[in-house]
């Protein structure tokens, strides 16, 4: 199998050099929809702050807005980026996880982990990113001298291997390896934003693709079944005992 943390997006896969010729228009998209969930004060981000260190619900330090969870598409995210799907879609690059924009804010730092999906790997795409610090002149160094509290910009790390992200660039990595992402922007509001996406892993055939869609629709069927089932003998106990 072709595993490694990191691929390189532009000498591997075809689609690369044409998701990055559409990427201002994806962007387009995710602006007018940032402005106006801003001006009316509504946006359907959720909000997962509890996956960065230090991190706690509702405190906004990572969200991530879905266009697509598993095999289902979300409506109502979906219909304010109908390029974005289409340019995806033509590309045949969406496998059956998760397409959405990630959104960081400064100063925080994602912990380290895995996906542990090994049948997918998952592509980012540079939307909006904290600009880098300026460069100061050099001054002499003191004992007294203290390094800045921020460090350069923001990245991630996969499996030890540092990557920074660029507006407009894919990067690819497999997520089965530990990874961790940081942004350590100084400035107030200045969020790192990237499309995430999740795409079948080149080594698989079209009949596996095909077996695995096929057997996540049914376990998820088989789920939900069971959530009913569960219900309908909860109601009954209650009805019981009243």
């Amino acid at each position: 199998a072709n595993t490694r943390p990191v691929h390189r997006a532009l000498e591997e896969f075809d689609w690369a050099s044409k998701l990055e010729a559409a990427a201002p228009l994806i962007r387009d998209e995710y602006a007018a929809y940032e402005k106006r969930a801003r001006s009316q004060q509504t946006a359907n981000f959720k909000d997962m702050s509890e996956f960065t260190d230090g991190g706690k619900p509702a405190d906004a330090s990572f969200r991530r807005l879905f266009l697509k969870e598993g095999s289902r598409v979300n409506k109502a995210n979906a219909a304010h980026f109908p390029a974005t799907l289409r340019i995806l879609e033509s590309l045949d690059i969406i496998g059956d996880r998760e397409v959405a924009f990630n959104v960081q804010a400064p100063r925080t730092r994602l912990k380290r982990h895995s996906d542990r999906i090994g049948y997918l790997l998952t592509g980012h795409l540079g939307i909006k990113l904290p600009s880098p610090p300026p460069r100061s002149r050099e001054e002499p160094q003191s004992a007294a001298h203290e390094p800045p509290v921020c460090g350069p910009v923001c990245g991630l790390e996969v499996d030890g291997e540092v990557r920074e992200w660029e507006e407009g660039k894919v990067t690819v990595i497999d997520s089965t390896f530990l990874h961790k992402t940081w942004n350590d922007s100084c400035t107030e509001g200045e969020e790192r934003v990237i499309l995430h996406f999740d795409f079948w892993h080149p080594d698989l055939s079209k009949e596996e693709r095909r077996a695995l869609t096929i057997f996540k629709r049914l376990f998820h069927e088989r789920g939900r079944e069971r959530d009913k089932e569960r219900q309908a003998a909860a109601r009954k106990l209650e009805s019981i005992f009243r």
